[in-house]
């Protein structure tokens, strides 16, 4: 028996020309999963069926993938200089962001600065796929046709190291590093691909931006984001989501402070931040409630004579603290929701007199409610 099917229709050239690898002056593939229908015959005659399909797997990365807010946007378009920027896909790394554009830009947000590359730079082309963003802490491109997965190395006769997450679709990659590298070739599957020594890296370059929304670097929160994005890189849980400041002390003084910063969803986690508001520098240090007061680090920002930054947890029920130390003038500040953070003057240390060695001072804590009873008074360990 002879059956006559309908033959298979061909591409239609745009569909051609979106399989072709290509960074720009071709349209974007499409990185949706395919589910074509090539040619579907269902005849029945005589007990005989015949079905003809074709199918293609799910993009693995796909639900990496999510659609940037209008704040997004309007952070990359700034820093781009480019008000008609369009970007529908979005890829997250803790609490860093890379933003993929309609026309193959890439822009990283992070808690306080928006990088992009500048548009006269041109990407850097591989033998097989193509570079066009490079910064401290991600690598973006196109990669070449059918790769699924991508990995970046700093390569050397002694050693390597590799980045620590990456997202792979047909129309980009991002691969994502905590700490920098200096990349000598990308992985796409297995496939090793050298990047050329010398060609001139598409380097980023950020700007003030910060995810608030507010463009007043004096905000806590705006503090606490240039604080934790300084952190980040010798402090994991700094880039962890979730962190919202309680109360800071310092800045009034000059660009090095403190900030207090608890973690939604933590209740009985706090962190504490030094640092500035001008180089971006940070510390942080996460600690956990106590039953007692406790303190958190303590900064010696110019010298044994200089200012002494303080943080850490008071008491739940605190209104005020005053701290008190050999040395130093006595303070009081307030407690917000259990946590304080204060400047002192003067020094924390001293040379013992019979000794001649280096004491550090006890800091001394009473802590009042609302109505000015004293609810603990002894050292702040």
């Amino acid at each position: 028996m002879t059956i006559d099917l309908p033959p298979r229709r061909a591409l239609p050239v745009e569909v051609k020309e979106r399989m072709r690898p290509a960074f720009t002056g071709a349209p974007r593939r499409n990185h949706t999963p395919l589910a074509v229908a090539a040619g579907v015959a269902l005849l029945i005659a005589g007990g005989v069926a015949v079905t003809q399909t074709t199918s293609d797997s799910a993009d693995p990365a796909h639900d990496r993938v999510t659609a940037p807010s209008e704040l997004d946007l309007a952070r990359c378009r700034a820093a781009l200089g480019d008000g008609g920027w369009r970007s529908t896909e979005m890829v997250v790394f803790d609490s860093r962001k890379v933003l993929i554009g309609a026309d193959s830009r890439f822009c990283e947000l992070t808690r306080s600065r928006a990088h992009v590359v500048n548009p006269a730079v041109a990407p850097v082309r591989l033998e097989a796929g193509t570079v066009a963003y490079v910064s401290d802490n991600f690598i973006a491109g196109i990669p070449p046709l059918g790769a699924l997965s991508t990995r970046a190395r700093e390569s050397t006769s002694s050693y390597s190291r590799g980045s620590k997450d990456s997202v792979t679709t047909p129309d980009f990659f991002v691969a994502y590093f905590p700490s920098k590298l200096a990349i000598t070739q990308l992985v796409f599957d297995d496939r090793f691909v050298p990047l050329p020594p010398d060609a001139t890296p598409p380097r980023s370059s950020g700007t003030d931006s910060f995810e608030s929304g507010d463009s007043d670097p004096a905000t806590l929160d705006n503090r606490l984001a240039r604080c934790l994005d300084g952190a980040a890189a010798t402090a994991p849980l700094a880039t962890a989501p979730g962190w919202r400041p309680v109360v800071a002390a310092g800045f009034d003084d000059g660009p090095t402070g403190v900030v207090v910063a608890r973690q939604d969803g933590h209740p009985d986690r706090y962190g504490v931040c030094h640092g500035s508001s001008d180089t971006g520098f940070g510390t942080f240090t996460v600690n956990t409630t106590s039953e007692r007061p406790r303190l958190t680090g303590v900064l010696n920002i110019s010298g044994g004579a200089g200012r002494q930054l303080i943080a850490g947890y008071a008491h739940p029920n605190g209104r005020f603290i005053e701290i008190d130390a050999l040395g130093v003038p006595r303070v009081t500040v307030p407690v917000v929701d259990g946590f304080f953070a204060a400047e002192l003057s003067g020094s924390l240390t001293r040379i013992d007199a019979d000794t001649g060695n280096l004491v550090t001072g006890v800091l001394m804590g009473v802590v009042r409610d609302a109505d000015n009873s004293v609810i603990y008074t002894g050292s702040l360990t």
